[in-house]
C-alpha cells in the first residue's frame, strides 16, 4: 500500500505522466517516446505514435491529446480526396465517368445488355477511382473540345487507358463498323450494290449478313458517314 501511496506522490509532485507502450491516447497506439519538440519558450514531449492505418508517426503529446492530432495524416488526404472528388460530381467529366460505369454494370440502363453481351468492363482502378480515371484521360488530344466524347479504340476490348480517346461522332461511327464484322471495302461495295439498282437492300443485307435496319442506315449515310468511309 505504501509503494502505491508514495508512487502516487511522486507522480503528483513530479506532475509527469509516464505512458507504457500499447497504451492508447485518444484513438491512438503509443509506441515510444523520443526526444522532445523545442518551441519557443519550451520543450514538449513527444512520442512515437501508430495510426489506426498501421503508419508510425511521431507528435508531441499535447497536439494528440487535444486532438489537434488525430492521425498520420491519413485522415486528411481522404478528406482532400473526398473533396476533390465532391468538386467534380456536377462536372462533365464525371457525367462521363459515371455513365461509363452505368452502361457496363447497371441492369436498369438500356445499354447495359450491349455492353454486357460483349463482356465489355472498367478496369479496377478506374472503377473504384474518379480521379484516377480524371487524371489518366484529361491529358489525351482532344479533351474538353465540344463534339468529342470518351470512345473505345477497340469496340471488343475494356475501358482501360490503354483503350480510349476523346473522338468526334464520325470517328466514332466508323469505328463501330467493326462490331458488324464489315470492312471500309465492305461498306462501298455494298453502296454500290444498292446504287446500282439490280438489287434490293433485303437481299444485300443478307449476303452480307447485317440487319436491315443496319443496311438502311448505311446506304442513307446514318452510321457510316461517307467522308470517312470511302
Amino acid at each position: 500500500m505504501g509503494g502505491i501511496l508514495g508512487f502516487f506522490l511522486i507522480f503528483t509532485f513530479m506532475g509527469r505522466i509516464e505512458y507504457i507502450e500499447g497504451e492508447i491516447i485518444e484513438g491512438l497506439e503509443f509506441t515510444v517516446e523520443v526526444e522532445g519538440k523545442i518551441t519557443k519558450d519550451k520543450k514538449l514531449r513527444q512520442g512515437v505514435f501508430k495510426c489506426t492505418c498501421g503508419n508510425l508517426f511521431t507528435a508531441t503529446f499535447k497536439s494528440i491529446k487535444s486532438k489537434n492530432t488525430k492521425s498520420c495524416g491519413c485522415l486528411w488526404l481522404a478528406a482532400r480526396k473526398a473533396q476533390k472528388k465532391h468538386d467534380f460530381i456536377n462536372t462533365p467529366i464525371y457525367k462521363v465517368w459515371a455513365n461509363m460505369k452505368t452502361r457496363c454494370y447497371n441492369p436498369n440502363s438500356k445499354d447495359y445488355v450491349n455492353y454486357n453481351s460483349h463482356n465489355i468492363s472498367v478496369c479496377e482502378e478506374w472503377k473504384n477511382s474518379f480521379l484516377a480515371f480524371y487524371r489518366d484521360v484529361k491529358d489525351l488530344p482532344n479533351y474538353g473540345i465540344k463534339g468529342y466524347s470518351l470512345d473505345r479504340i477497340n469496340n471488343d476490348g475494356n475501358y482501360e487507358p490503354s483503350n480510349v480517346r476523346w473522338a468526334d461522332k464520325y470517328t466514332q461511327a466508323n469505328n463501330k463498323k467493326f462490331r458488324n464484322g464489315l470492312t471500309n471495302e465492305d461498306i462501298i461495295e455494298i453502296r454500290k450494290l444498292h446504287k446500282s439498282g439490280l438489287f434490293t437492300q433485303r437481299k444485300i443485307a443478307t449476303d452480307f449478313n447485317i440487319g436491315y435496319a443496319t443496311m438502311s442506315n448505311i446506304v442513307n449515310n446514318k452510321i457510316y458517314d461517307t467522308q470517312v468511309v470511302r
